[in-house]
């Protein structure tokens, strides 16, 4: 067995949240089209919601924005930590990290035929910003400029040394500015409400990817066929067939041949297969769980005491044996990989005791608590339901009942986005690979910590710490920054890491060049022999 770690420094992340195939699961070796030299088959288990670079970012958008929109840099196979070229050529930046720029190829075309400039650029990141949506925080504070028709200038109100990989994002891929313009799309302040651009988005390309849209589904398949107009090397399959496809079907489908990649399969499902290439290893994606800090949401769940019997009464050794081989517990909320990260030492241990004292301060009395989480969905090869079984079952023996709220992908969403759940388990994987990706979501009155409930000023000290490692260039001094982040956040906050999840991905002999990524999950070569990178 291979080891992710060989394929990048940064680890992985790939895997797909679930929704249903229309009329049931697909079998192995039914579909009309098969898997052939030319044609590349894709299982996973759906959890896209648009494909609007400026809207989408879930795993299965991120990896479909990526074959279809070019970024101003992008990353070479499985590392996530150097920017190489894509539109853009080269990049410099200022002595204090708050001005970038970046310098166009001026031999990019999009799809239509015509040339990729500044104004597009320009056009697509502040519309991403101007949207508001789940992306826009990429852009938080950083204004985009264009001097000259192939120049770019990315200027930030504060230092951010992350916007080097930050436009590698698949959301910040760029559109082709006057053909959404004239299907309503709207780049200044406004765009909230006025851009009317993603139906059209999400039927037809207005990119300068490798490949171009031809069928769109939230439920069964999407399909993609190479760009006769890519400025790059040739793709090298002409078509790819992204299906819905639960993870026990994926098995049977990439062993029989019906599928070239599984994208979903857990270790075990992994054990034993022959014929087919298996790499396994820790991905960058941090399970968590939380209890609202919100009064106005729950008086019980925004009890520090209650907060503390929670944190104590997890058995973290038993999650880590039930997520299976290759998982790891969470020692903070930034992953091993990263910058920062805490020791294993560092991690929450159990203690039984401590969780029943502190539940006996706190103001629950023997009430039913909500849990909200993706039920039926699967994360890279870990199953929601049974994961939310067995934190109920172990918080039981603390004292404390736990009723499971298994929610359909898009309601969990929203309930869990406008931070009304009492408690809710989720994941995170990086939407830029730095530790910065975490100190500016988690923390009071930020993305995440507002799900949970976390208001702005709830946590001085954490606050501090944010504001001081944004402004901080030595990376020596940014690393301790982070570990005191997390370690306050482990003794203060509504948020428990649980683990690091294993990371599986399966494919058939015949694919070549494959590698993973932390942000668009699948990697190959589009061309034998080339050093271009790109999603397949």
């Amino acid at each position: 067995m291979k080891s992710l770690r060989s394929l990048g420094r940064k680890g992985i992340s790939f895997a797909a949240i679930t929704a249903l195939i229309l009329g049931g699961s697909l079998i192995a070796g039914s579909h009309a089209i098969a898997a052939t030299n030319t044609t590349l088959i894709i299982d996973s288990e759906f959890n896209h919601k648009t494909i609007d670079p400026g809207r989408e970012f879930e795993s299965g958008g991120n990896m479909l924005v990526r074959a279809m929109y070019s970024t101003l840099m992008t990353f070479k196979g499985g590392d996530a930590g150097t920017p190489i070229p894509d539109i853009a050529l080269s990049y410099s930046g200022n002595a204090d990290s708050t001005v970038f720029t970046y310098k166009l190829r001026k031999n990019a075309k999009f799809s239509d035929g015509t040339p990729v400039t500044s104004k597009d650029v320009v056009f697509s990141l502040m519309r991403l910003k101007n949207l508001k949506g789940n992306p826009s925080s990429l852009m938080d504070g950083i204004t985009a400029t264009a001097p000259d028709a192939y120049t770019v200038v990315l200027t930030s109100n504060v230092p951010n040394t992350a916007i080097p990989v930050i436009v590698c994002s698949p959301s910040l891929g760029i559109v082709n500015s006057a053909l959404v313009t004239k299907n309503g799309g709207y780049s200044t302040v406004g765009a909230d409400t006025k851009d009317k651009a993603e139906a059209f988005l999400n039927s037809a390309s207005a990119g300068s990817g490798p490949y171009i849209l031809s069928k769109f589904s939230l439920t069964t398949e999407v399909v993609l066929v190479s760009n006769p107009k890519y400025w790059g090397p040739k793709p090298k399959y002409t078509k790819v067939i992204f299906r819905n496809v639960k993870q026990e079907v994926q098995r049977l489908n990439v062993m029989s041949g019906a599928s070239n990649i599984a994208v979903d399969l857990s270790p075990a499902q992994a054990e034993g297969m022959t014929g087919v290439n298996v790499i396994e290893g820790v991905s960058t994606t941090v399970w968590f769980l939380y209890s609202n800090n919100n009064p106005a949401v729950s008086k019980v769940t925004s009890d520090a005491n209650f907060q503390e019997a929670v944190r104590y009464g997890l058995n973290y050794a038993d999650l880590v044996k039930f997520a299976g081989r290759g998982a790891t517990q969470a020692a903070g909320i930034i992953p091993s990989a990263f910058q920062g990260a805490l020791k294993a030492s560092d991690a929450t241990v159990r203690d039984l005791a401590r969780a029943k004292a502190a539940l006996a301060k706190s103001t629950y009395a023997n009430e039913e608590i909500g849990l909200r989480y993706w039920g039926g969905g699967a994360w890279e090869g870990i199953s929601f339901d049974s994961f939310a079984q067995k934190i109920a079952s172990q918080l039981g023996e603390v004292g404390i009942k736990i009723k499971l709220l298994p929610t359909p992908v898009g309601q969990a969403l929203t309930t869990y986005r406008d931070g009304s759940d009492t408690m809710g388990l989720w994941f995170w994987g990086p939407d830029w690979p730095d530790s910065s990706n975490y100190s500016q979501n988690f923390a009071p009155g930020l993305k995440v910590g507002l799900r949970a409930g976390w208001l702005a000023g709830a946590n001085p000290t954490v606050t501090d710490i944010v504001n001081k490692v944004a402004l901080e260039s030595n990376a020596a001094k940014r690393a301790t920054l982070y570990r005191n982040f997390q370690l306050e956040l482990n003794k203060k906050s509504p948020l428990m890491p649980l683990l690091q999840s294993p990371a599986i991905l399966v494919s058939t002999s015949g694919v070549k060049g494959l590698a993973v990524n932390p942000i668009w999950k699948i990697n190959a070569l589009i061309s034998s022999g080339c050093s271009m990178p790109s999603m397949i």
